[in-house]
């Protein structure tokens, strides 16, 4: 596969500032009798100019390959390392690391469901949770079974028949 150049590029004016600089360094002048031979000598100059300063597609499949063979790199040394610690989990001093390994996993994923601290009537800060217990039952308490004003209101006549609906109209 002929790598292809990318020409591309010369629409930005760094990549094109640079290849014409080194363009005019490398043409010519006219010490060709055949126009052939000049044509050849100096479209290879444009081809090894452009492929060096602008690059080629190639260079994106040479990409393409060290990213595999990094991934596989990254793949080989993450094993090993888990092969190294399911060794030191068999040893006496693994077995107690098990635990410490389970609880550091699952620690991310409990949502915070208990408060550590709350105020109580006062504005003082508690931090037992035997008192914080404690204060949240006496705020229920009183929540459930504080009686409330109810107003009756004796305006309006009952309903005495089935209620129609709304219409589309009345909206």
């Amino acid at each position: 596969m002929i790598p292809k150049i990318k020409w591309w590029k010369l629409k930005e004016s760094e990549y094109r500032d640079t290849f014409i600089e080194r363009i005019l360094v490398k043409l010519g002048t006219w010490d060709y009798e055949d126009v052939d031979e000049w044509w050849e000598r100096n479209s290879s100059i444009l081809k090894r100019v452009g492929t060096e300063v602008l690059g080629t597609e190639e260079d994106k499949e040479r990409i393409k390959l060290a990213k595999k063979e990094a991934k596989v790199a990254v793949a080989q040394s993450k094993q090993q390392t888990l092969d190294n610690v399911y060794e030191d989990l068999d040893t006496k001093e693994g077995q107690k690391n098990i635990y410490r390994i389970a609880e550091g996993r699952n620690k991310p994923t409990k949502d915070i469901t208990h408060i550590k601290q709350i105020k109580n009537e006062d504005g003082v800060v508690m931090c037992s949770s035997s008192d914080i217990k404690g204060r949240w039952k006496q705020y229920f308490e009183r929540l459930l079974n504080e009686e409330n004003p109810r107003s009756i209101i004796a305006d309006g006549n009952p309903n005495l028949g089935v209620v129609r609906d709304i219409d589309r109209e009345e909206i």
